[in-house]
């Protein structure tokens, strides 16, 4: 029978005007078309302004390209009305050729290999992108001992067996990067892209940054505005973890400590952060897309490696697994493997899942309304009844009895979403969630989320809408892990690797666990994850 999805709003039945043109334009589509050109990125410059024209960030809202050099951080006639929030694209194909030939002659570090790839390259040149990249990673040298180096992939053979998966398994190790976690790479992209278009300003001005949040993504934070010599404030729990606090003010951070108040559901830490880049002018340096687009940038240095890594080994993955909190990690991941397919690095992408903790899983909840709205105009089953206005906690009752009692409905219209993604039955929905994202995507509401893998409470993923889309042009499935599966995954890593992963760290292997359990990965299969975050010790 067709699902059902009350609060269905009929003035987004049909595409309006404005939605249809988002669909044909392709804007919504996971792969932008890339016109092809041999001319290698600018090394003199004469050459820059030219090409300032390769370079776009696009808005599915405003169904709009914004100039790169032009300083945006999010997109400027953001409104709560419509899911603007900024894309990257690039209109000239990278040489990705230069990123093979310094691998192969032992270059590892990743914000030098891809630089041809990055904004800030383009806006700061050859000469002063590297003189720049270069002071940072004397400053991080100086103040940590490591600089950016791709980090290892390792087959994970004993976990696999551990597990009963008969099929290759490859793990990414993030533990070992900046602060002990995958989240200093979108600080870094952040943090160059802010550099190159303040010294193309002429500005001696550092203006203080500003993040939300606790734990990985704060202390990763300064880690990176220490090296840069920028002030950092820090808006947290006012129950931060002491050895946190500490571990920030070490790194010379502004402490900002905001209480929840009785009945506020939300992110408080994150309204205090919002109201700082809007009233005190901070800059937001932020591991989220709609406030910092630069951030994806930075984290898509990851998903580069990942392709360079596997096109080395001559692997190619059937699933990908990745942990959603915040969906900055995952959609930077994904749109960074996209490219690289479109690039000609990868021949062929894999399935992304995504998984959330049993505590709170808004994008699973998402996707899942995404998959009703698919199967509603395609005439598929999808056995779904879900009232936005009824009681939060039972209708999450009833979405994770639907999910566990009908996964095969669910991969069947993921697997159509995928093989009919370019079509106006997929585009239709996602151009829907962009004009009503608040039909699709709301703060989480079913109860005070407590969970091991505490860096995936988030109560919204700000980067939900490139990540569904990715999710869905791959046919991927997002699950749920209960939190028993979560500590099992976390001790398998212990017991079968050298890597110290926190709980959140090792949820991709609880994702595949979950996945595995539901019939979405077969035997053979090859799959892959990521360990994101390292162990608090």
């Amino acid at each position: 029978m067709p699902c059902s999805v009350r609060r269905y709003n009929p003035a987004f039945r049909g595409a309006a005007p404005d939605e249809a043109a988002l669909y044909r334009s392709g804007r919504l589509h996971s792969h932008q078309e890339v016109r092809s050109r041999e001319t290698r990125l600018p090394t003199i410059s004469i050459l820059r302004s030219f090409c300032f024209m390769d370079m776009a960030l696009h808005c599915p809202a405003c169904s709009v390209d914004y100039r790169i050099m032009e300083r945006h951080f999010g997109c400027p006639k953001t409104a709560p009305d419509a899911e603007h929030v900024l894309r990257q694209v690039h209109r000239a194909r990278p040489e990705v050729e230069l990123w093979r030939q310094a691998w192969e002659d032992g270059e590892r570090g990743s914000f030098r290999v891809f630089r041809n790839a990055f904004s800030s390259h383009l806006l700061a040149g050859e000469q002063g992108y590297l003189a720049h990249l270069e002071g940072l990673n004397d400053n991080l040298m100086r103040y940590e001992g490591l600089t950016f180096e791709a980090t290892a992939l390792f087959a994970a053979g004993p976990i696999a067996r551990a597990i009963g998966h008969d099929g290759p398994l490859l793990a990414k190790d993030e533990t070992a990067n900046i602060a002990g976690s995958n989240k200093s790479r979108h600080f870094m992209g952040s943090l160059l892209y802010l550099e190159a278009h303040r010294r193309l300003s002429g500005s001696e001005a550092k203006t203080p940054l500003a993040v939300h949040g606790s734990g990985d993504e704060a202390l990763a934070a300064a880690v990176v505005a220490r090296a840069g010599e920028y002030p950092l404030h820090c808006f947290v729990p006012a129950d931060l973890n002491p050895d946190t606090e500490e571990a920030l003010r070490s790194q010379g951070a502004f402490i900002e400590k905001i209480a929840r108040q009785t009945g506020e559901t939300g992110d408080p830490c994150y309204r205090a952060f919002r109201n700082a880049v809007a009233e005190r002018e901070f800059i937001p340096f932020a591991c989220s897309g709609p406030d910092n687009w630069s951030s994806i940038e930075g984290g898509r240095s990851l998903g580069y490696e990942l392709a360079l890594q596997l096109a080395e080994a001559g692997i190619v993955l059937d699933h990908l697994v990745l942990q959603v909190g915040g969906g900055a990690f995952a959609r930077a991941a994904i749109e960074a493997m996209e490219s690289c397919r479109e690039w000609g690095l990868l021949d062929t992408l894999p399935r992304f899942h995504v998984v959330q903790p049993a505590a709170s899983f808004p994008f699973v909840r998402c996707h899942a309304l995404l998959l009703a709205h698919v199967a509603d105009a395609a005439g598929l089953s999808f056995d779904l009844e879900y009232d936005i206005d009824s009681d939060p906690e039972d209708e999450t009752a009833i979405l994770r009895e639907f999910l566990d009692e009908e996964s095969a409905q669910v991969a069947d219209v993921a697997a159509f979403a995928a093989e009919r993604f370019a079509t106006e039955e997929v585009q239709r929905v996602l151009a829907r969630a962009v004009a009503n994202p608040s039909g699709f995507m709301w703060p989480w509401d079913a109860g005070t989320p407590h969970s091991s893998a505490a860096g995936m409470l988030d109560a919204v993923p700000h980067d939900w809408f490139y990540l569904a889309a990715g999710v869905l042009r791959t046919g991927g499935v997002p699950v749920i892990a209960p939190e028993e599966t979560i500590a099992a995954a976390r001790g398998l890593v212990s017991a079968h690797t050298i890597v110290s992963a926190s709980a959140t760290g090792s949820a991709g292997l609880a994702g595949l666990m979950t996945l595995k359990q539901q019939g979405h990965v077969q035997g053979k299969d090859a799959a892959g994850i990521v360990l994101t975050s390292l162990a608090s010790t």
